[in-house]
């Protein structure tokens, strides 16, 4: 759904730029932190290209009224708050919107980012980058952003790069930065790349391997988890999805390790097996053979242990 219009506020009261910086301080390190304002200035277009039609603020408590029913997939994330605005240029057919998302640290912008991949990373935009024919998506520092054809006129896609490149420049956190560590536990061998999603609740999960509403991993905020797709030898057509947990405590992932062993709905998606290593918990869904999952559960725990020593 989008919107039509001039300018807008839709901000929620409780989220107040003064608010959302305070919230910001206690989770960077940074000499600035963005506030909500800031990310107006982030929204720098190319030459030829203009401003035009609406300018909107959103919160958490309102962001259902534009992504309608996809907000808590966002909020799944520290979402803190969305600006939006329209671009046009006169000799092009066509609008693109920019819209950048304000998450609470940079591993969840990556985050965000990673759970919905489809085209190809054009390179020199934000951390990464994925440019389709009538979107691009990057992240950078605490920020996601799309920048989309919203009229679908097609060959758009190097004024597409160029918002991204503007945009990228405006935002004052260094691009590569922030990754989730979490990320270098993943075995490299047979890993397919773009598969790779950070997330920390069970809607976000559920896109990838559906464990219902029971939330049997007991997922959320105070969590962290990796999962990726397995090709499962280089002449196989057999895959398998990995998924890695951090718990606040061993006593936590043991649970869940529990519950998903008896849970229906991880039989019905092709529960492999399941094991934990101290805070965090490894299970695997697919094709997966035992000695796999063995191999790669040692592999696992060895790169944890080198985590604990650093």
């Amino acid at each position: 759904m989008y919107l039509t219009g001039t300018v807008q506020v839709l901000f929620s009261p409780l989220l107040t730029g003064v608010f959302l910086t305070a919230v910001l301080a206690c989770s960077y390190s940074g000499s600035e932190d963005p506030s909500i304002d800031d990310l107006r200035s982030f929204a720098v277009p190319p030459g030829n290209w203009a401003q035009d039609g609406i300018d909107v603020f959103y919160g958490p408590a309102n962001l259902h009224e534009y992504v309608n029913g996809g907000a808590e997939r966002y909020l799944g994330y520290g979402f803190s708050g969305l600006y939006i605005a329209d671009f046009t240029n006169s000799s092009k057919q066509g609008t693109l919107r920019v819209e950048i998302y304000l998450m609470d640290n940079p591993a969840n912008a990556y985050g965000i980012f990673s759970s919905d991949r489809s085209g190809r990373d054009p390179g020199g935009i934000g951390s990464d980058a994925d440019l389709g024919d009538y979107l691009l998506q990057f992240w950078q520092g605490p920020c996601f952003v799309r920048v989309q054809d919203i009229d679908l006129s097609g060959g758009l896609g190097e004024e597409l790069a160029q918002f991204g490149r503007k945009i990228g420049a405006a935002i004052p956190f260094p691009a590569g930065e922030g990754r989730p560590r979490l990320l270098k536990a993943l075995p490299s061998e047979g890993v397919v790349e773009e598969s790779i999603c950070y997330f920390h609740t069970h809607i976000s999960l559920n896109s990838f391997v559906y464990l219902g509403d029971s939330n049997p991993l007991n997922l959320g905020m105070q969590t962290g988890a990796v999962t990726a797709e397995y090709a499962l030898g280089r002449s196989s057509r057999k895959y398998c999805r990995l998924v890695l947990v951090r718990y606040p405590s061993p006593d936590d992932a043991r649970k869940a390790a529990r519950a998903v062993k008896l849970s229906p709905e991880a039989q019905s998606a092709g529960l492999v097996d399941i094991s934990t290593a101290g805070n965090h918990l490894l299970t695997v869904f697919g094709d997966a053979p035992a000695d796999w999952f063995n191999r790669i559960k040692l592999e696992i725990a060895d790169t944890l242990s080198r985590f604990q020593e650093e």
